[in-house]
């Protein structure tokens, strides 16, 4: 409609009977839906918004009732001064004490490289809209591969989904590796687990090497054990 894209939320009840249609969009703009989470009074959706009139998205997160009133609402771009595009798809996790957090990843363009830069962010807030930690990284990466024999060092690190856990919450990731000898350079991906506590410190992390060339997120899920599914 109009050359733009908008969020529509479909609720049904248990015998496929559609109880709530929901449209959201907004004048000049795209907002491409992800996912969305019910925190007992609402929607929090997870979106990008896309202008128009250029290219460069940004991470769109609104709260609306349950008959489509916006809440609140709250663009958020990694890096104020970069010029990004979000890449797929953002999770989202609600958390038992009123938190929620969204991770994702996006390419950051600097003007001195020819070449972008994927990068991932990590956001966290209240369902009332307050947002309290924010931070893109390569930050947790030289946390987690800081050591001399790092064999990471030249790496980009992209959050892909998040899962609550008892004392934090996990996130999974990728990695990709530039290996370079002689005459050739090639770049190997490998799976990664990091734990973090609700400072936002991690625990620890798990690495899988080798393993998986994902483009899309990697689903996460706690079993009754808290051992985790990936």
């Amino acid at each position: 409609r109009n050359n733009k894209f908008h969020t529509r939320l479909l609720e049904f009840d248990y015998t496929g009977n559609i109880k709530n249609d929901l449209v959201f969009e907004n004048a000049n703009t795209s907002i491409l839906g992800f996912k969305v989470v019910d925190d007992g009074t609402g929607y929090i959706f997870n979106t990008i918004k896309r202008p128009i009139s250029n290219k460069v998205d940004s991470v769109y997160i609104f709260k609306s009732n349950y008959t489509g009133s916006i809440l609140w609402s709250a663009t958020y771009l990694p890096e104020d001064s970069a010029n990004y595009l979000a890449l797929y798809d953002t999770d989202i996790t609600l958390f038992s004490q009123d938190q929620v957090s969204v991770v994702g990843k996006y390419i950051y363009v600097d003007k001195n490289s020819p070449f972008p830069n994927e990068k991932s962010f990590l956001v966290r807030f209240s369902t009332s809209g307050q947002f309290f930690y924010k931070d893109y990284y390569p930050e947790i990466r030289r946390h987690l591969f800081g050591f001399k024999s790092d064999p990471y060092q030249v790496t980009n690190l992209i959050h892909m989904t998040c899962g609550n856990g008892k004392d934090g919450f996990s996130v999974t990731s990728f990695i990709d590796t530039i290996i370079s000898i002689p005459g050739k350079e090639w770049a190997s991906r490998h799976a990664l687990i990091i734990n973090l506590d609700e400072n936002n410190q991690v625990i620890n992390h798990s690495i899988i090497e080798n393993y998986i060339d994902a483009l899309f997120p990697l689903d996460i899920q706690k079993t009754n054990n808290n051992d985790i599914l990936y």
